[in-house]
């Protein structure tokens, strides 16, 4: 169990790579649960009663539970042939404390940016202007040079949740957490020499030195999260949810400089949702999410871009399969979802669509035990030519792991 928990801390480092990851302090992780991501990501539901992103569903459960979620992501472009990561997205664990309330731990990444940029031109510097000797006859010569940037870490949410039921109707959930993380931009300036024939033309040209700066940003701020869920007519369900945050404090240490401090507007986020069952064994849901992030402050982001606002619609059909033959399963589920995301920065009238379907399988055995696999493929507008045309596709496993720990049993 500590190799398995070591493992995930260290893939929390490891994230999804896109066009999105250059903006703000990186690219926003929205979603964990392959049987959610599977219904069109959606944020409500899945194909499991017992949702760990949704703390108003735990009360269903009278065991101990463990949860944890993975995902591979495959990217390519107009010039990119193919980035690949794969990290955890969630990993939680959660007891039931009395008939009616539910305690869960539980920690995700919320922002994520590990990449590397280099820029693609030269700029050329002449001997009269360089001030750099590259020969030591002790006059300047004529270089050029290009930069290069590297990124890496995020902010990731440690959490704790309650689980109420209210009545056998309506039930509520409440979360709050704490944002902390750090991440690295390092920019280096690469110089080189430059040799020319009688011509003037360019014959060679070789790497004699970089410059490289570094900048840290360590982040922290408290969040919170309210979501409730309204059963009537037996086969509907109302789901709901407002969140945000504080202030995000921002300590900003800079190479051979003292450190500076900044604080953020915090983000705010809600959503509704609807399920309806149909049959007994086949329904849909439908939802809209809707989050503003951080404000915005030039001076903190990776690349002077803005955060990023974005809303959601997502639209899911679902099978549950109880005509199995094998007495260790219990169902399986069969979802299909679609959605269409749209971020957006209006002072500069930038709108970002993200659309996509999703497809997946759940697996319901034992002691409601489940593991879920989804599929998901999408494309995606840039503003940035080396990200023009992107596609995507996603590959999760959930797995959900009940047990009787901590649990006393009636004698």
């Amino acid at each position: 169990m500590i190799n398995f928990i070591y493992f995930i801390i260290l893939n929390f480092l490891i994230s999804q790579s896109s066009s999105l990851a250059l903006y703000g302090l990186g690219e926003m992780v929205n979603s964990s649960d392959a049987g959610g991501i599977s219904l069109g990501e959606s944020r409500f539901f899945s194909n499991n009663d017992f949702i760990p992103s949704n703390s108003s569903t735990h009360h269903k459960s009278n065991q101990a539970c463990l949860a944890a979620s993975m995902n591979f992501t495959n990217l390519s472009s107009s010039y990119i042939n193919k980035l690949q990561s794969n990290n955890f997205n969630n990993i939680s664990f959660g007891f039931p404390i009395s008939e009616n309330q539910y305690f869960m731990l539980g920690m995700k990444p919320v922002f994520r940016s590990v990449m590397k940029i280099s820029e693609n031109e030269f700029t050329f510097l002449g001997s009269d202007i360089s001030n750099i000797d590259t020969d030591g006859d002790g006059l300047s010569d004529p270089v050029k040079f290009k930069s290069s940037y590297d990124f890496e870490g995020g902010i990731s949410e440690i959490s704790a949740s309650l689980s109420s039921k209210i009545s056998e109707n309506l039930s509520i959930g409440l979360k709050v957490g704490k944002l902390f993380g750090t991440i690295t931009r390092k920019d280096t300036i690469n110089f080189y020499t430059i040799n020319f024939d009688i011509n003037g033309e360019e014959l060679s040209s070789n790497w004699f030195g970089g410059e490289p700066r570094q900048n840290k940003f360590n982040c922290s701020a408290f969040t919170y999260n309210i979501d409730g869920r309204y059963t009537f007519n037996s086969k509907n369900i109302l789901a709901f949810y407002f969140g945000g945050s504080n202030d995000l404090s921002i300590k900003t240490d800079f190479d051979n400089f003292d450190s500076i401090f900044y604080s953020l507007r915090g983000f705010r986020e809600v959503g509704l949702g609807f399920k309806s069952f149909i049959y007994d064994d086949f329904g849909y849901i439908f939802e809209l999410n809707k989050n503003d992030s951080f404000g915005r402050d030039i001076n903190i982001n990776l690349i002077n871009k803005p955060f990023l606002d974005f809303s959601s619609t997502n639209f899911g059909i679902f099978y549950k399969d109880y005509n199995i033959a094998n007495n260790s399963i219990n169902f399986l589920n069969y979802s299909l979802g679609f959605y269409n995301k749209i971020y957006s920065y209006k002072q500069n009238d930038l709108y970002i669509n993200d659309i996509g379907f999703s497809l997946g399988v759940g697996l319901n055995y034992l002691n409601n035990n489940t593991l879920n696999i989804s599929f998901q493929s999408g494309f995606r507008l840039s503003e940035f030519n080396e990200f023009g045309d992107e596609k995507y596709f996603k590959l999760t496993f959930s797995i959900i792991s009940n047990n009787n720990w901590f649990i006393k049993e009636n004698e």
